[in-house]
């Protein structure tokens, strides 16, 4: 295995410190694993686009008993957008 030597800003350190240690994992596991991820991941036209699918793509068809109709059911939309 190569190895990379890079700096990193203090907080951004902290952060991938806390992260390898909620993961169990060691800092340079962790950013193997984030660069081979962000190198893998498909392209677009617009590199900063990240879809809601991309976020919370795991969690579609999680739900299992939903009530039906959420999106066509006009009654489920009625408190809609008011605070």
């Amino acid at each position: 295995m190569s190895m990379l030597t890079l700096k990193l800003p203090k907080e951004l350190e902290r952060e991938l410190h806390r992260a390898a240690v909620t993961r169990g994992v060691s800092k340079s596991q962790l950013v193997r694993e984030a660069i081979a991820s962000y190198i893998r991941r498909p392209r677009s036209g617009d590199e900063h686009f990240v879809s809601a699918l991309d976020l919370a793509g795991d969690l579609v068809g999680s739900i299992k008993r939903s009530p039906r109709g959420l999106t066509t059911n006009s009654r489920f939309m009625d408190d809609f957008g008011k605070d």
